[in-house]
């Protein structure tokens, strides 16, 4: 049976000797909180940040779950992403993803 994990966007410190699912976890993050444009090397990496400009209603939810699932296929093929669930930052106003993936069919981490 195939183990969910959770990640959220929320910044966290990066880990350059992660492995297994802390580098998934990590990489995921990265996709996610890089806005598109912005990683020199690789122009397309990220999120297009124009969703986050309008009120974070269910419509710009969906659309940002697609960019999400989107972007972590492209980007950390190892794994499917199971769900996109919001939780919003009182404080800060900011409404965070957590993503739940699993590993692909076939995938093994060493």
């Amino acid at each position: 049976m195939n183990m969910n994990y959770t990640t959220t966007a929320a910044g966290k410190s990066i880990d350059f000797g992660a492995t297994g699912i802390q580098e998934l976890a990590q990489n995921i993050r990265t996709i996610v909180s890089t806005a598109q444009g912005s990683a020199v090397l690789n122009r397309g990496l990220g999120m297009n940040t124009s969703l986050l400009d309008g009120p974070m209603n269910t419509v710009q939810q969906a659309r940002l779950t697609e960019q999400i699932v989107t972007a972590v296929q492209q980007y950390e093929p190892r794994v499917e992403v199971v769900r996109v669930d919001y939780e919003e930052d009182g404080q800060s106003g900011r409404m965070l993803p957590g993503i739940t993936f699993r590993l692909k069919q076939g995938v093994r981490l060493e």
